[in-house]
């Protein structure tokens, strides 16, 4: 992060010149290739969501984003066919508003996306099977309700089970009785709305919101490009934490091993977020300096 916005930011050449978009994917896209064969997926993914918000904060049009992210959204939904009609329809949606300036980009933004959907079955082969049956759970939970699917399930009963004021700490039936594995990790939000309900839900949601605007906050106003350009990357990599981790415990988004930053269990996780905060701190407190 911190070698990616030095360059960004004392590079000479203008953020849409094709050089220096290859040098600064070639900075990340070597760190995250090494995450991926671990394989750590979720890592790798916050990685790439890093990358994309300190470009985007350096200039990089929306539109390059939207051609670089949109395929890998495509080969997923190209699973269910009435998912992959859905976003091809908001595919043409986005392009038309955000490129409508340039035909010949939302000819290849959409002739992309066709093509990536067509040789999703090829891709799919290439992925580990732990990795598709995330996939296939994330679409079905019923598939398999005792094994794959009983940690997603037994989280939409512990969420929905605590109504709006929740059942008191300590006295979630789901957590107390062991009906939800990894419950001090990557499902500890679901603990929490079991416990404290909807209203502890928001309540943490809108803790984690006062976050992230503040670090948008800070690094609108620090005058170094540097920092500003690290700033934005910590509030992103939390940010993002944050939406997967909840995302997926509620069934929106498939299973990734995403934890919920300050909160799951984890010594690196918790280190790691302190890290970011840390970060965007040191940003507001010297904002003059910087």
């Amino acid at each position: 992060m911190f070698a990616l916005a030095r360059y960004l930011s004392y590079s000479r050449r203008p953020i849409s010149n094709l050089r220096k978009i290859f040098t600064a994917t070639a900075m990340c896209g070597f760190v995250t290739f090494l995450v991926l064969r671990q394989p750590d997926l979720g890592s790798s993914i916050i990685f790439t969501v890093i990358f994309s918000a300190m470009m985007f904060w350096a200039g990089l049009p929306a539109r390059y984003l939207l051609l670089f992210y949109t395929p890998f959204i495509s080969m997923i939904a190209s699973s269910s066919m009435y998912a992959w009609i859905i976003f091809f329809v908001l595919l043409i949606v986005a392009a038309l508003l955000i490129v409508r300036k340039s035909p010949t980009f939302t000819i290849l933004l959409v002739s992309l996306n066709l093509f990536v959907g067509a040789l999703s079955s090829i891709a799919w082969n290439h992925l580990h099977d732990y990795q598709q049956m995330r996939i296939k759970i994330f679409l079905d939970p019923g598939q398999d309700p005792l094994g794959a699917g009983y940690q997603i399930i037994q989280s939409k009963v512990a969420i929905g089970s605590g109504g709006l004021l929740g059942k008191g700490y300590m006295s979630g039936s789901q957590n107390k009785l062991d009906f939800l594995p990894l419950r001090h990790t990557d499902f500890i939000f679901s603990v929490g709305a079991e416990e404290f309900g909807m209203l502890g839900a928001v309540i943490i949601i809108a803790l984690f919101g006062f976050l992230f605007f503040r670090g948008l906050q800070t690094a609108l106003k620090v005058r170094s490009e540097f920092m500003g350009l690290v700033t934005i990357g910590a509030t992103a990599a939390l940010a993002f934490q944050m939406f997967v981790n909840i995302g997926m415990v509620v069934g929106l988004l498939p299973v990734a091993g995403v934890p919920l930053p300050f909160v799951s269990y984890g010594g690196s996780s918790l280190l790691t977020s302190w890290i970011f905060l840390g970060v965007i701190a040191n940003a507001e407190r010297n904002w003059q300096e910087y």
